[in-house]
């Protein structure tokens, strides 16, 4: 894959710096001249909220659809819960794959083995790093949901190093691709307004768009990426 212009920049900086250095110890007699790619207005899609609305409502709406099979719903509830997740964690979808039940913290069990919680804390992992988010509250009944959908529509239990997202045999789920697709392609959502067509990275820049807009400072953002409400 080619890399993006913003990406070269960095390199290219980083490069200079590397070649000022050498100038200065001697080992060069001139610095090389790199040339600088130009950067487009590359901002990823996001959702307005009232889009992000729609589509969620979708995704939920068609889990209680009339005479639908077993295995076409729980697929549903997982995607559901998918989408909720990154959209009030602002978590990449890279971190959510990573993810395992080991990384909810603060999820309890019963007598009989049904999850509750007063809160969870979900630790991720992407990009060579790790951190640790408090999400939104109502992540905490998506993650209960996810959990006992495995339980009644499943039969089994998730241990503490399976993978959030199973399928019905308890093997990973490599990718909500498709689903994502369809279910923009039937809210007419595809594309946002720049005709940029969305992926699922576009729940993360709702997220921080909703963050910006409830006046959590872009600097804090930046620096901390693990805000809470």
């Amino acid at each position: 894959m080619r890399p993006t212009p913003a990406t070269l920049n960095r390199e290219r900086a980083a490069l200079n710096g590397f070649f000022q250095f050498c100038f200065e110890s001697q080992y060069i007699k001139t610095i090389p001249s790199l040339k600088t790619a130009k950067v487009g207005y590359t901002a990823r899609p996001g959702f307005p909220c009232e889009e992000y609305k729609r589509f969620k409502n979708h995704a939920f709406v068609h889990i209680s659809e009339e005479n639908l099979n077993l295995a076409v719903k729980y697929d549903r509830i997982l995607f559901y819960c998918y989408i909720q997740i990154i959209a009030l964690t602002g978590m990449r979808p890279t971190e959510m794959k990573n993810m395992k039940w080991g990384d909810v913290i603060g999820l309890k069990f019963d007598d009989k083995g049904k999850p509750y919680a007063d809160d969870v804390h979900l630790r991720v992992y992407g990009k060579g790093k790790s951190r640790e988010l408090i999400p939104h509250r109502e992540v905490m009944f998506t993650v209960i949901w996810l959990y006992r959908t495995y339980q009644d529509l499943a039969s089994f239990s998730p241990d503490r190093n399976d993978p959030l997202f199973l399928h019905q045999d308890k093997t990973p789920f490599k990718s909500f691709a498709g689903q994502f697709t369809r279910a923009l392609e039937a809210c007419d959502l595809v594309r946002d307004y720049r005709g940029v067509k969305r992926t699922p990275y576009s729940l993360r820049h709702f997220y921080i768009t909703e963050q910006l807009k409830n006046g959590v400072d872009a600097y804090i953002w930046r620096a901390r990426k693990t805000l809470w409400f």
